[in-house]
């Protein structure tokens, strides 16, 4: 008995002094992009390099951000004897904001009568900064450049009417519209000139983001203020490419964050840094705020893109009033969100006499969501009602037959 004690003591030791030279011959790292899109997969790369003779049973275990919610080792497996080996894990954030990461550590063992099991960090800290989603903002960028877009949502439209800001002066050649015949100008000068005109430039084009309560219901793991804030993203990458001048607007009870419109490509930065960390304060939003605050700091003719959700005719008759007012002196799109879970279970077949009145309950709810974007439409208020999936699309088709129809 003391034999097999002193012998196991013996293995023991001998095992520790082998994980010890090990330990200082097999390392990790962690490779993670700085800037992270929300919803969707992105990669976390591990490095794990050995560079000892020996075969080793590895497991990684990484401190990931607790937004994440992943408590589990991320990768086990065998390592041979001086090879590197790269291991790909992909994470999903479903909240914008700061992602913090802390050590990521490396159990190993001997492969043959493990005892021991040792382990390695990387003294590493990182922090991500999860923004609305990069990645879509391009997939659609691409879909409207592309010929095929209208497969995917993305409607082509075709410019209405006659080009009219003004450009220059120039004489006029057959075949010109003689409406645009500049007679002041051809008495001066003794010829025909005519006005040349262009595309109608440099709107002002405004996102008005309600960061209320209504705006935290859950779709597929994100708040319908994720999905209003990745499609801002994109859409101001669209207003960019149509020469036009994107701005925001944040709001709850007060309003909290504004961005003046501009034209360049720095815009897009700054919008996507006033954005990443925003969050419902889950209070009423208040409308009044809102209109006091567009009447004292837009002072030229803007189109207003605000994404909201009014769920009942309660909510809508207390701030019908200022919406009114609003759009009075602007052109208002109000951008509210249907319930594809409802649509589900019209469509559903009932099975019992509680699935029937789910049915109804879910229709009821449907109708007076429809009834409550008619009385907007009644009121001279343009609307859109899409699903949180679709917005990005919808929005973007909105604002390109808003500028096909030259509505200011």
């Amino acid at each position: 008995m003391l034999i097999t004690i002193v012998a196991l003591v013996f293995v023991t030791l001998a095992d520790v002094s082998v994980i010890k030279k090990l330990g200082k011959k097999v390392s990790i790292s962690r490779n993670v992009d700085i800037i992270l899109s929300l919803g969707e997969f992105q990669p976390v790369n591990y490095s794990v390099v050995n560079q000892s003779p020996r075969s080793i049973e590895c497991e990684i275990i990484d401190e990931l951000p607790y937004q994440l919610q992943i408590r589990e080792g991320l990768w086990k497996g065998y390592l041979q004897g001086n090879t590197e080996e790269t291991i790909k894990y992909n994470i999903k954030p479903n909240s914008r904001g700061e992602y913090h990461f802390g050590y990521v550590y490396l159990f190993f063992q001997r492969i043959k009568f493990p005892l021991i099991i040792g382990r390695i960090s990387n003294d590493e800290i990182f922090m991500s900064k999860v923004y609305p989603s990069v990645i879509q903002m391009h997939k659609v960028e691409f879909l409207i450049s592309n010929k095929t877009a209208h497969n995917s949502g993305i409607r082509k439209i075709r410019s209405l009417g006659d080009d009219d800001e003004f450009e220059h002066l120039r004489s006029y050649v057959p075949g010109n519209n003689i409406k645009h015949i500049n007679w002041k100008a051809t008495s001066r000068r003794n010829e025909l000139m005519v006005n040349q005109y262009q595309d109608t430039r440099s709107q002002n084009i405004y996102m008005l983001i309600d960061k209320s309560r209504c705006m935290e219901m859950p779709f597929d793991q994100m708040a319908l203020l994720d999905y209003a804030i990745n499609a801002c993203l994109v859409f101001t990458k669209v207003i960019l490419k149509k020469y036009d001048k994107p701005g925001i607007i944040t709001f709850n009870n007060k309003v909290d964050h504004s961005l003046a419109p501009h034209s360049s490509l720095a815009q897009l930065s700054r919008i996507n840094e006033l954005l990443y960390n925003q969050n419902t304060d889950f209070l009423e939003s208040n409308f009044d705020v809102l209109y006091m605050h567009i009447r004292n700091n837009i002072n030229k003719r803007s189109v207003l893109f605000l994404f909201t959700n009014f769920e009942n005719h309660a909510e809508l008759n207390r701030n019908l009033a200022y919406l009114k007012l609003i759009s009075k002196s602007h052109l208002l799109i109000v951008v509210s969100f249907i319930n594809d879970e409802l649509q589900r279970m019209i469509k559903s077949e009932a099975e019992s006499v509680s699935n029937a009145f789910e049915n109804v309950v879910a229709e009821t709810l449907l109708v007076e969501k429809e009834q409550i974007l008619r009385i907007l439409n009644q009121h001279g208020i343009m609307t859109i009602l899409t699903t949180p999936k679709d917005l990005t699309i919808d929005t973007v088709n909105k604002y390109l037959e808003i500028k096909a129809r030259r509505l200011k």
